[in-house]
């Protein structure tokens, strides 16, 4: 990660979601409930109403490797934007989540009729594909401390995890983040301890509480 950091997503507004429900299909998500697998047929986007929606594939030795989390007012799935396209990732609900589903014809709907909000969902769409680009730089490039931050910057801006500046991990939150990072939990426990030792995170039984504000001023 660079010491710039990754410039985020911006989100869509309150008054996009409500233009874009009106051509598109919400549905709730249990938690682990799989939306859609790689290799799938794909039709239109999706938008993250609520929860947190995660896209991984499988890699070496079985091994997930998380290439995306979705948050609120976030997008996903926008392979089915091209024709006859395929999904490029599995595709599952990481907490109880709700969406927003557009298919190819809501979608030409939408510019046809509403082109302003169309214009923010492609700008959307476009800054996230370049935050990923970005994540991917650092998968390959990084060390396993820098990817941890660079994950753990992502998370921090997740509405549902973060309060008052901190973002708290707990062991529930281990396999998500060692798939984002792509290292054992062992690597992701002993990078932790480092954060600790150089007052990024403090410990608080089996959980550690993340100051981003440090986060972000942490050298790589």
């Amino acid at each position: 990660m660079s010491k710039k950091g990754h410039s985020q997503p911006g989100q869509l507004t309150r008054d996009d979601l409500e233009i874009l429900a009106t051509f598109g299909a919400k549905a709730n998500w249990p938690l682990g409930f799989a939306l859609y697998e790689r290799g799938a047929r794909a039709n239109g986007l999706f938008i993250v109403l609520a929860g947190r929606i995660v896209l991984s594939n499988s890699g070496r030795n079985k091994r997930d490797f998380v290439s995306w989390v979705a948050f609120e007012r976030e997008t996903f799935g926008c392979e089915g934007l091209c024709p006859d396209a395929s999904y490029a990732t599995n595709a599952y609900a990481a907490v109880q989540s709700e969406t927003l589903h557009l298919n190819f014809d809501g979608y030409r709907a939408l510019v046809r009729e509403q082109p302003a909000c169309a214009i923010s969902l492609s700008s959307q769409m476009v800054a996230e594909r370049a935050a990923i680009l970005g994540r991917l730089h650092d998968f390959a490039s990084a060390s396993v401390d820098a990817r941890l931050r660079a994950a753990l910057d992502r998370l921090s801006r997740d509405p549902s995890m973060k309060a008052n500046g901190t973002l708290v991990v707990s062991p529930s939150d281990y396999r998500l983040i060692c798939e984002m990072v792509g290292a054992t939990r062992e690597s992701i426990s002993l990078a932790l301890g480092r954060l600790v030792g150089s007052g990024v995170a403090e410990r608080k039984g089996e959980s550690y509480v993340i100051h981003r504000g440090q986060l972000a001023l942490s050298p790589v």
